[in-house]
């Protein structure tokens, strides 16, 4: 991942954190399909990814005004709901 992915990503967050909901689609856009290979290589079980993919989102959703952006990876901040997720 480069700087400008993760300075995109940081802004979709604070558009996140302002109840800009076209920011969540944004991100699952870019970081969809990226979470759920993470969570299918996991649990080797389809079913199970789509749930921890929808549960992830859901959970950034609601949590994005704990997410802090000075130093965060807005990436890692997923992944990590994620690996928890699973």
């Amino acid at each position: 991942m480069d700087l400008l992915e993760r300075e995109a990503e940081a802004k979709l967050v604070i558009r996140l954190q302002a109840n800009d909901e076209s920011a969540l689609a944004e991100l699952y856009e870019r970081l969809g399909a990226k979470v759920f290979t993470l969570a299918i290589n996991m649990l080797n079980s389809h079913e199970e990814a789509e749930e921890v993919l929808q549960d992830t989102f859901l959970k950034l959703y609601r949590g994005a005004s704990g997410f802090s952006v000075e130093g965060g990876s807005a990436r890692a901040f997923l992944y990590t709901i994620a690996r928890n997720e699973c």
